[in-house]
């Protein structure tokens, strides 16, 4: 856990700990600009908040971040998603606000004025994720995040854990995104999640 607080005078006041960085391909954080810690930050798997709140797993107690700024969700080390968590000033992934997407090696975080930048330590770097299917103007942001990650293969209880909200929303999500698309399968789904090509068909 790292924690950043405004520099006092005659330099910054810093609490950080550092696992050993001793396996190849993990995810960790490097700091660009805005906080006052300078080391790597190693990203362990799991559900980690940022924020300026106590509680916050990865602390950046800088103005502009809001208490729960934003969750990055690490599974294994190497699969890395941001979600924003309704900052006021919003999270942003390469100059870009973003609500909920997949990080890939060397994109820039921006959390109010902190960034950081996701690197993976040693040879073993997962490939970038392939390109974002389009959304359907028929779906909302929230159901299209819903159909893309059961077209992952994820159940109602797993895709409500990434995305921070009940298994029945999750249902209620995806019987929108059938009858909207005119689907009545996860098949089906993933078909048109993954081939832009077949929704004209």
């Amino acid at each position: 856990m790292a924690r950043a607080k405004p520099e006092p005078e005659g330099g910054p006041t810093v609490e950080y700990h550092e696992p050993e960085l001793a396996e190849l391909g993990h995810a960790c954080l490097e700091v660009v600009r805005g906080v006052p810690f300078g080391k790597p930050l190693l990203l362990s798997a799991g559900s980690l908040l940022v924020g300026r709140d106590e509680t916050a797993e990865i602390r950046l107690d800088v103005s502009g971040v809001s208490r729960k700024h934003a969750r990055l969700t690490v599974e294994a080390g190497t699969q890395v998603r941001l979600t924003d968590l309704g900052s006021r000033n919003g999270t942003f992934v390469n100059a870009q606000r973003i609500e909920s997407v997949p990080l890939r090696e060397g994109d820039e975080l921006r959390f109010g004025p902190a960034v950081l930048r996701l690197r993976f330590i040693g040879r073993d770097a997962p490939p970038p994720p392939a390109p974002a299917p389009s959304r359907p103007p028929e779906l909302s942001v929230r159901e299209f995040e819903v159909a893309c990650l059961v077209a992952e293969g994820l159940t109602n209880a797993e895709v409500g854990k990434r995305l921070f909200i009940s298994p029945a929303t999750v249902g209620r999500h995806l019987s929108n995104v059938y009858e909207r698309l005119g689907i009545h399968s996860r098949a089906a789904l993933t078909r048109y999640i993954s081939d832009p090509s077949s929704r004209d068909r």
